[in-house]
């Protein structure tokens, strides 16, 4: 900033940075709840959003359905910075203010233009905007003023604009902000004297690294405005291997979770490690399966010392337990340092600064995963069954082995299962709302949108109907079922006859968002011969925004039948070592823990649901000559699992 405002000189020849305060803003990244809710109360509505971005396409009933949108962090971080600079200009003595974010930059000719701004301005004034990003639906003009214009909505960013020192004070006294400040500013418009360049002459920079995250995204995605698909993690540029040691119960699991967020693939709190990977290890391959071991048992002191001989730019991490100073420890820190390097006492307060700086990796917004210590997890000899079928196109992601590591009889450890039946639904008449709601959504790839009337009894049975009916928003409907519980492991089963309409997917599967993770059972119309097992899993705790994948990990599994012709059993038995299929009680087909993804750890939402796929690619092309069509649900059973850990 300093060199982009030593550009800009003034009629004097001062350079725009001499006349600079800077102002340390908030930080998302230690961003505490201790601010005034008279100043800022994080939450806004679809109504609001809608008042900027205007879409007449969606019914009311969804926007009053939305009447509490959490921010993000970021986004409350933002808001209280640009809230501190207005006390600061209504407590100062200058007039007019030029507030500036710190990763905008000036175009050509800004000053040329901003002298023609500044001339024919109409002056007290209380805003004016010299950066701005027009919304989707146009800008809401009240009149044009020749250079400048006066908005009623429309104008997204606050990267660059001029504020009066009574603007400053007619923004705090309609505090408390709610949503986004941007968006919220767009509401008082027609309280405050605000103007705008004709064209934003300040732009935001894009080479620099943005930790943005909307809160509004994932409600523009169910409501079906937003057709973006997810978000898709972009790794960064990795030091490694990495190894993690120390004491026992000294945060081992925390920090292995830690590393899965920055984007590394992590071997953690296990007795052994697989005989390949050990041995590639040792041979100093670097096709390895993992960049990170935290907790490994196989890799002792010894073992330690020998990776600092064998890979001069590995990165050690010690865990420091308080008081520090057991010899043994002490030694082997001074061994590994001797023979490589590079070693990081990683101590409590600020673990994330620590680690980033040393991994050289962006900081995460995050907290830090603060987990329960699962030790070291034994193997055992288990036969795991293998079936037919055939893997599909996998995602390319830190979470996910592209190549499979373990060998069949390899697996972790579980516990015998103890499953509790917490909801079993036979869906007469009326619907248990306890137990069960109808989804008023769609999200991007669907070509339907899901409305409670297409969920309709039909003698013995229930049918979750597809058909063709404009909304608007789309220009077929569909109906979703979805639990009211979330669930943490279980067995999970619908008895359903699946639609045989190609492009059209009968899916039974457990979701969750904020991380997303997700486990399938998918009939594709184009072949009701055969299903999908799917997994998608993000590392992160509750309110992680790491969204990664489209396809997913995709195995195609025979099921020898037509499931469109009768009724079947399709179960999901999901336990903390492994998840499993079964179709009328038989297995056909199993994952363990990183085979090829790690299992799934986070409470879920049970879904059925019909649906009409926009990819060819996937579920084939849609034939909606052949609509309307119907899935038949007959029974859902849910049980809930009780587990006492042991070795997982």
């Amino acid at each position: 900033m300093d060199a982009e405002l030593g550009r800009i000189v003034d009629r004097n020849g001062q350079p725009l940075c001499a006349l600079s305060k800077r102002f340390a803003a908030i930080d998302a990244k230690n961003l505490t709840a201790n601010y005034s809710l008279a100043e800022l109360e994080p939450y806004y509505s679809l109504a609001d959003q809608l008042f900027v971005e205007p879409d007449q396409k969606i019914p009311i009933e969804v926007v009053e359905s939305n009447q509490h949108i959490e921010m993000s962090r970021q986004e409350v971080a933002v808001a209280l910075s640009h809230i501190s600079v207005w006390k600061e200009v209504a407590a100062g003595e200058h007039g007019y203010v030029l507030v500036l974010e710190d990763d905008v930059y000036f175009i050509p000719g800004f000053a040329g233009v901003l002298e023609d701004v500044w001339r024919s301005l109409e002056r007290p004034f209380d805003i004016l905007y010299l950066s701005f990003q027009e919304g989707r639906s146009g800008i809401q003009v009240i009149a044009d003023c020749g250079s400048t214009f006066r908005p009623r909505s429309g104008l997204w960013q606050l990267s660059g604009y001029v504020l009066s020192i009574q603007g400053a004070r007619k923004l705090l006294d309609r505090l408390p902000v709610r949503g986004p400040v941007d968006l919220w500013i767009n509401l008082q418009f027609q309280e405050l004297n605000v103007y705008a360049a004709q064209k934003s002459i300040v732009a935001q920079r894009p080479d620099g690294v943005s930790s943005n995250s909307y809160s509004i995204l994932p409600v523009l995605s169910k409501v079906g405005v937003l057709e973006d698909g997810v978000a898709l993690f972009t790794p960064q540029e990795l030091s490694n291997p990495v190894f993690v040691f120390g004491p026992d119960g000294s945060g081992f699991t925390s920090v292995a979770s830690a590393l899965s967020l920055l984007g590394y693939r992590c071997c953690s709190d296990a007795k052994e490690l697989c005989g390949r990977e050990l041995e590639r290890l040792y041979n100093g391959v670097r096709d390895r399966a993992f960049d990170a071991y935290v907790n490994v048992g196989s890799l002792n002191s010894e073992a330690l010392i020998e990776m600092a001989k064998l890979y001069p730019s590995a990165l050690f991490v010690f865990l420091v337990q308080e008081p520090d100073g057991q010899c043994r420890w002490k030694t082997i820190c001074e061994q590994i340092e001797r023979a490589n390097g590079s070693l990081l006492r990683l101590r409590q307060p600020k673990r994330w600064k620590q680690l980033c700086d040393f991994l050289n990796c962006n900081l995460p917004v995050c907290d830090f995963p603060e987990k329960r210590d699962l030790g070291q997890r034994a193997t055992s000899s288990r036969t795991v069954h293998q079936f037919d079928g055939k893997q599909l196109r996998f995602d390319v992601s830190p979470w996910i082995l592209p190549v499979p590591l373990w060998s069949q009889n390899r697996v972790t450890d579980s516990q015998e299962s103890e499953f509790v039946l917490s909801v079993l639904s036979d869906f007469g008449s009326d619907l248990d709302q306890q137990s069960w709601r109808l989804l008023h959504e769609t999200f991007p790839s669907n070509l339907a949108y899901f409305q409670p009337g297409n969920f309709v009894r039909t003698g013995t049975h229930s049918e979750l109907r597809l058909k063709k009916e404009d909304v608007s928003l789309r220009t077929y409907t569909s109906a979703s079922i979805a639990s009211q519980a979330t669930f943490l492991f279980g067995r999970f089963t619908a008895r359903l006859q699946a639609s045989n309409v190609p492009g059209v997917v009968t899916g039974v599967f457990l979701h969750r968002n904020s991380p997303r993770q997700e486990i399938d059972v998918e009939i594709l119309g184009k072949d009701p011969t055969k299903m999908l097992t799917n997994v998608f899993y993000n590392p992160g705790g509750e309110g992680a925004k790491y969204d990664y994948g489209y396809r997913g990990t995709p195995i195609q599994v025979d099921l020898g039948f037509d499931a469109s012709a009768g009724l079947h059993d399709f179960t999901i038995e999901w336990t903390p070592a492994s998840v499993r299929w079964f179709v009328d009680s038989t297995l056909v087909h199993e994952r363990t823990n990183w085979a090829p993804t790690p299992i799934p750890n986070m409470p879920m939402t049970f879904f059925v649901n019909l649906w009409a796929s926009k990819s060819q690619e996937f579920a084939g092309g849609f034939q909606q000559n052949q609509l309307p069509t119907s899935c038949c649900l007959d029974q859902v059973r849910i049980e809930s699992y009780e587990w006492k850990p042991e070795s997982v």
